[in-house]
């Protein structure tokens, strides 16, 4: 094609025509990229649309690098007199559609984290603000499906065919399947955590199988990354979350409080104050839920008798549990004290043994 252009220039000499096609080249790629610049932001402020911006945002990057990757193509085949398009047809087509499909490609990729940053942005404008790991699995959803378009569409625009890749596969697909088994695994474990929402970046979880617990970091395409309150980074593969039992303590709706305290009291009438006392705060304290039973109760009775204080509390946090529970000890001491009771400390006895 080149070659015959060339021809209308025949009272030229060769290499004259060589570096006139080549300049021409490069002055049609800066001018083509100018046009361009210049018409995304006419239409940019003419419309004066987010969607069209978002466009513009994703298209102007790849659109400038096919410009100059099919500029660099074909100064190639210039200098080559031809000889890649015309000798290498096969490898020609397969270069130029496919440069076109990886261009469209690497668009469809920056159109679709463009979009997701919009929806991010719009929802935390609206009070409403999108999960971190729900944008990570949109993202990932989204990006395979772009690669599998691509993949098909360099199929066909190519001209490669798909029963020679089965076959191929079908000769090194076993071996391949079975060194890839766990990155498989890992991968649609990661899928199926985006899909299912066990847990969410920055929530706390525990594998008590693995006495592995911490906050969640990073939710991977292989592993995922836990910080325990160690500070260590602890990196799990997504496979195990669907084999083992998980535990996600950011999401307990109650926590229970179970803790036992031994006075000492003169008269079982001020013990049966102090558990009166007890439970009037219990159910006057809003951090107890009244939907469920909360107070104190008998042990054993004795000269030292055991009290044992239990309460559904609505504490998120541990931090707030620790909070609430050392409010209900001090309160419950002052109780004690009030009624002339006395908080008995268990010593235990030495006991000597001869021989």
């Amino acid at each position: 094609m080149l070659h015959a252009i060339l021809n209308f220039f025949s009272f030229w000499d060769n290499e004259s025509q060589w570096i006139a096609w080549q300049v021409g080249f490069i002055i049609f790629g800066l001018l083509f990229t100018k046009f361009l610049a210049v018409g995304l932001g006419y239409f940019s402020k003419k419309y004066d649309s987010p969607s069209f911006d978002l466009f513009a945002d994703a298209v102007r990057l790849p659109a400038f690098c096919v410009v100059w990757y099919f500029v660099a193509l074909y100064t190639i085949d210039l200098l080559t007199e031809d000889w890649l398009s015309e000798n290498t047809q096969g490898f020609w087509v397969a270069i130029t559609n496919g440069g076109r499909l990886l261009f469209l490609g690497w668009f469809l990729l920056r159109l679709k984290d463009r979009i997701l940053k919009r929806m991010m942005e719009q929802r935390a404008l609206e009070g409403r603000p999108m999960e971190v790991s729900s944008v990570q699995g949109l993202s990932k959803v989204g990006t395979i499906v772009i690669g599998i378009i691509v993949l098909i569409l360099l199929n066909d625009f190519t001209g490669l065919s798909l029963s020679t890749v089965l076959a191929f596969g079908g000769v090194g697909g076993l071996a391949l399947a079975i060194a890839s088994q766990e990155i498989v695994s890992n991968f649609f474990g990661g899928l199926m955590i985006h899909l299912t929402h066990p847990f969410q970046i920055g929530e706390y979880i525990q594998i008590p199988s693995l006495n592995i617990e911490g906050s969640v970091e990073e939710v991977g395409w292989y592993q995922t990354r836990i910080r325990p309150p160690s500070k260590t980074a602890v990196f799990a593969p997504n496979a195990l979350f669907t084999k083992t039992l998980l535990i996600n303590q950011t999401r307990i709706t109650h926590r229970l409080l179970n803790e036992k305290i031994q006075v000492r009291v003169t008269s079982l009438d001020s013990l049966s104050l102090i558990i009166q006392d007890i439970k009037a705060f219990f159910s006057s304290n809003p951090s107890f839920d009244p939907a469920e039973w909360s107070g104190a109760r008998i042990e054993c009775i004795g000269p030292i008798s055991t009290l044992v204080l239990t309460g559904l509390t609505k504490a998120n946090t541990l931090q707030e549990f620790y909070s609430l529970r050392d409010e209900v000890f001090l309160q419950v001491a002052r109780i004690i004290i009030s009624r002339g009771g006395i908080i008995a400390l268990y010593i235990p006895q030495a006991i000597e043994v001869t021989t």
